[in-house]
C-alpha cells in the first residue's frame, strides 16, 4: 500500500475521531427545554400584546413603553427575545451548542424586557377606577405566566446534565 493512501486513510481516521468527538447526544431534558423555548416564543409575545390592549381599553391611555428610540415599535424587544427562543429552541433540538446559547442569552433578557413594559403599563393604572382589581389581576397574569415560563427554560438549561451535554463549562 502506498504511503500516499496510508497517509489519506489515517487524516480520514482522525477526521471521524474529531466528528465523533464534537457529536452532541440528544437528551430528553434538552429536548423538554427545547419545546419549552419554542412554546415561550408565541405565548410571550401574544400576552405582551393583549396586556398593553387591556390596559388602553380599560383607561383609554395609550401607553409606549421605554424603548430604543426613535420609529422602532416598543415590541422590538419582545419579538427579537421571541425569536431568539425560537431559533433557540431548535437548535437544542438539534442539537447544537449554539442553541444552548442562544436559548440561554434570549431567556435572560426576557424579564427585563418583561420589567421594562410593565413598568410603564403599572405606572398608568388609575386606582380609583372601579376595574382596577381585574386589570391588576389580568397584568399579574400576563406578567406571571411569561416569568414562569422563562424561569422554567433558565431551570433547565443550567441542571448540570444538560450543561454537560451540549458541552458549557461550568
Amino acid at each position: 500500500m502506498p504511503a500516499h493512501d496510508r497517509t489519506n486513510e489515517e487524516r480520514q481516521t482522525r477526521l471521524q475521531e474529531r466528528k465523533a468527538l464534537r457529536r452532541i447526544e440528544r437528551s430528553r431534558l434538552g429536548v423538554a427545554c427545547g419545546c419549552i423555548a419554542i412554546a415561550t416564543a408565541p405565548l410571550t409575545i401574544f400576552l405582551t400584546r393583549h396586556s398593553i390592549a387591556a390596559i388602553q381599553k380599560t383607561y383609554g391611555v395609550h401607553t409606549r413603553p421605554g424603548g430604543l428610540g426613535g420609529d422602532l415599535s416598543p415590541l422590538l424587544l419582545t419579538y427579537l427575545i421571541g425569536a431568539g427562543l425560537a431559533l433557540g429552541g431548535i437548535g437544542l433540538l438539534a442539537p447544537r451548542s449554539w442553541g444552548w446559547w442562544l436559548t440561554a442569552a434570549a431567556a435572560a433578557l426576557g424579564p427585563f424586557d418583561l420589567f421594562r413594559i410593565y413598568r410603564s403599563l403599572f405606572a398608568t393604572i388609575n386606582f380609583d377606577h372601579p376595574d382596577v382589581d381585574r386589570v391588576l389581576r389580568n397584568l399579574g397574569v400576563f406578567t406571571g405566566i411569561p416569568m414562569m415560563f422563562y424561569g422554567a427554560v433558565l431551570a433547565l438549561l443550567f441542571v448540570r446534565s444538560v450543561r454537560q451535554t451540549y458541552r458549557i463549562g461550568s
